[in-house]
């Protein structure tokens, strides 16, 4: 079974082009698990208003919970809960799109406020 994963219009290029791999998002009241088809996909106008139109088809290669705070990034990941380096977080950012980890956390702070923990979701 195929899971959906929403995105904003901002992301649909770096998708595109291998350069967002990833997503942090909010737990799924379904948890997305690895090896799951997923179908990326854009609202085409209003949210849950409008059409969906999928970005890309693809598999979910990693599925781990991350916390982003003030001071970095931790992340469970194979059951291993670890703070990254500022390199690591730096890697991880690019990973998700952005240009930085500052940027990162910045988006973050925005949209969801500080501390955010969330499910960081790789696909191939």
């Amino acid at each position: 079974e195929m899971k959906f994963i929403m995105f904003r219009e901002q992301w649909i290029e770096p998708i595109l082009q291998g350069q967002k791999v990833q997503t942090i998002q909010p737990p799924h009241k379904i948890p997305i698990e690895v090896g799951e088809a997923l179908s990326l996909r854009i609202w085409t106008g209003l949210p849950y208003a409008s059409k969906q139109k999928t970005i890309l088809e693809t598999h979910c290669t990693s599925v781990y919970e991350v916390t982003i705070d003030d001071g970095g990034i931790e992340g469970n990941h194979l059951d291993r809960l670890r703070r990254l380096t500022v390199d690591s977080a730096a890697k991880f950012a690019r990973r998700d799109g952005f240009a930085s980890f500052e940027a990162m956390q910045e988006f973050f702070r925005a949209m969801h406020g500080l501390p955010f923990t969330g499910t960081a979701i790789s696909w191939d």
